[in-house]
């Protein structure tokens, strides 16, 4: 049996909607608002699709905890991708099996895990990959209107993004657990 597209519930939008002035994310001396994650999310779906990941794309992402993580991970959903969030303390040899085991359209990487990604997609010999930084999809102040100058992901234009129908079969996350036998789980 089958399972056909549905619109699913997006709690982001509607927290934003019912609470648009609420706090939502404390991200250091940050104070995000429900209605400033979910004008982010929207903005960093387009610049997604924009980049070419649209739904069952994977998206497979290296950085460390953040506000812009959060609107990556809600960007992600909106554009029907299948986000897989990678260790940010992993090696090159961890990230390069997991991106030949997840076999990602896009690996995101913040500053400091730069070297690190670019390294591992090399090491992966995996030529559909590319990688790019965090701040191309969701800049660092959140509501910018415009692509970081100089970021690498191509073709990561402003657009608005609307909610896509999913379906409620079809994967969301890979998420790999540690490996106490050698390799994630």
């Amino acid at each position: 049996m089958t399972s056909a597209a549905v619109r699913v519930a997006d709690p982001v939008a509607e927290a934003a909607a019912a609470a648009p002035d609420a706090l939502a994310i404390v991200d250091g001396d940050r104070r995000l608002t429900w209605r400033a994650v979910d004008a982010a999310a929207t903005a960093a779906a387009g610049r997604l699709r924009a980049a070419g990941v649209g739904p069952g794309s994977r998206l497979a992402v290296v950085v460390g905890p953040s506000a812009a993580f959060v609107v990556l991970v809600h960007a992600a959903r909106r554009a029907g991708a299948v986000l897989v969030p990678l260790a940010p303390r992993s090696t090159v040899a961890e990230l390069k099996w997991s991106i030949a085991h997840a076999r990602p359209q896009l690996l995101l990487h913040d500053r400091q895990r730069a070297g690190l990604a670019a390294e591992a997609v090399a090491a992966s010999r995996a030529p559909d990959v590319v990688p790019g930084a965090l701040d191309a999809i969701v800049p660092p102040d959140l509501a910018a209107s415009a692509p970081v100058a100089g970021a690498p992901v191509a073709g990561a234009a402003v657009e608005g993004a609307a909610a896509v129908a999913v379906d409620p079969a079809a994967p969301a996350t890979i998420l790999y657990t540690s490996g106490t036998t050698g390799r994630p789980k």
